[in-house]
């Protein structure tokens, strides 16, 4: 079965193919091609130095598409490719050496390792079909895969899981109501006896969310979740929680702290896209202050500065159009006037 991820990383490819070679008669001006691409070459980078590797390779894919003549992207996807298989087949045999030992939740987790390499990795999907009890899930008005999987396995990625589960091959289309979903049972502490009683965990972790403790709130919702994941006061509890942990975020400046927290919060909860679109408009902002400030410093023929500047630019906002560009003409002056001494 092709990993229903595949679907929408050749939709980001073909959307920036679209975005880049226009429609005729268009008015709009979109940045050269040799920019965006050398925007989404430092993204993979990114990508795989926080061993993403699949992000990576789409973003080498956007590459490809933009510059098909320049050979890079073609070897470092193919590169990735074999990296990841090689990484997910790794995991694999760990995931076959734990389950001979009875140890079937390292095992699991092992296998579920395997999978965020590879999501195409077939005999890890089989092995998790075949060791997991299924339950069912009616599927219910404003359900998606996102909030079942925070609701069920309080991660985010485990969509896929659903998805392979239910043969969901494109997880952006709309659960239709009433169809019955099938969820395989991880073993988590829900398939234990509770040591602690939920209710008291929901008790600590409302008190702590009182406190403005949101890290200790988020994990001790999750502990509740665990146990019971139909206490929707928890669930409740652990979305404003990470709403109020990424707005602290945003405050100290941590975007991508900020981002990855509300990628947690179920679609549509009260707050996150206003929150969302506060994080990206003051991400903007921040980059721009530091773009501008790196002109100043390249008129006054500064270039170091300049080109620090916009590596903080990228850093925070790496679509922003110009700075790559601006580094690249800054380091070729260096380059000459090195030269000349």
């Amino acid at each position: 079965m092709e990993y229903f991820g595949s679907v929408v990383n050749k939709t980001v490819v073909v959307l920036v193919l679209f975005v880049c070679t226009g429609c005729v008669g268009s008015s709009l001006n979109f940045p050269p091609k040799s920019d965006l691409a050398d925007t989404f070459r430092y993204r993979a980078i990114q990508h795989e130095k926080d061993d993403e590797l699949q992000q990576a390779m789409v973003n080498w894919q956007v590459v490809d598409t933009l510059i098909p003549e320049n050979k890079e992207a073609d070897g470092q996807i193919r590169r990735l490719d074999r990296l990841a298989r090689e990484k997910s087949l790794h995991h694999f045999k760990d995931a076959m050496t734990l389950h001979k030992k009875g140890e079937v939740g390292p095992a699991q987790r092992q296998l579920l390792i395997a999978l965020r390499y590879d999501p195409e990795n077939s005999f890890a999907l089989a092995a998790l079909r075949k060791d997991n009890k299924i339950h069912e899930h009616p599927v219910a008005e404003g359900d998606s895969l996102k909030n079942l999987a925070l609701r069920y396995y309080q991660n985010k990625d485990y969509v896929f899981l659903i998805a392979y589960f239910n043969d969901i091959q494109d997880s952006a289309l709309p659960l239709v109501p009433g169809t019955v979903l099938h969820f395989p049972s991880l073993p988590v502490e829900a398939s234990r006896k509770p040591s602690v009683d939920p209710v008291q965990l929901l008790d600590r972790a409302q008190k702590s969310f009182q406190a403005k403790t949101y890290e200790q709130t988020i994990s001790l919702a999750k502990e509740v979740l665990t146990y019971d994941y139909t206490i929707s006061e928890a669930a409740q509890l652990l979305n404003r929680s990470y709403l109020e942990f990424a707005l602290h975020q945003l405050q100290a400046k941590d975007y991508d702290g900020a981002q990855a927290s509300l990628e947690n919060v179920e679609d549509n909860f009260p707050g996150l896209h206003a929150l969302e679109d506060e994080i990206r408009a003051t991400r903007q902002r921040d980059a721009e202050t530091h773009y501008r400030l790196g002109v100043k410093f390249y008129v006054n023929e500064n270039l170091q500065n300049a080109i620090n500047e916009w590596q903080e630019t990228l850093r925070i906002y790496p679509e922003h159009d110009g700075a790559l560009l601006n580094i690249n003409k800054a380091n070729s002056i260096l380059e000459k006037l090195k030269a000349v001494h």
